[in-house]
């Protein structure tokens, strides 16, 4: 059974994956991007040395490219179970998960106190 706050969770979870990933995957558009039009710019010059250098260089771009995407689908399954597997919990067990959040927030509180005393 899906409750509302069990979809808001997740949909507040899922905004903040989201804006963290965006910006990663802004970020490294932008350096493949920047790669892209350097293997451009070089097209011009000649030389065998130069040439094996630009094909090697593009290799490992693709290569490059192909695991980012990789790695961005393995991260993106974890987060999606880890949530899941949170909510399942909380609506499993709310007073427990209420006890530990209660609890969590006395000890943060404790350490804030102490720390701000010194």
């Amino acid at each position: 059974m899906q409750t509302t706050s069990g979809n808001n969770f997740k949909q507040g979870a899922g905004k903040a994956k989201g804006a963290g990933q965006e910006k990663l995957a802004t970020d490294f558009k932008g350096l493949v991007d920047d790669a892209e039009e350097l293997l451009r710019s070089t097209a011009n010059y000649s030389g065998d040395g130069f040439a094996a250098v630009r094909e090697k260089f593009s290799e490992k771009l693709a290569d490059v490219k192909q695991k980012m995407a990789s790695a961005q689908s393995i991260a993106s399954d974890g987060y999606k179970q880890a949530v899941s597997a949170t909510d399942e919990y909380v609506q499993e067990n709310p007073w427990r998960a209420v006890g530990i959040a209660a609890i969590a927030g006395l000890v943060a509180g404790l350490l804030v106190t102490t720390y701000s005393k010194r």
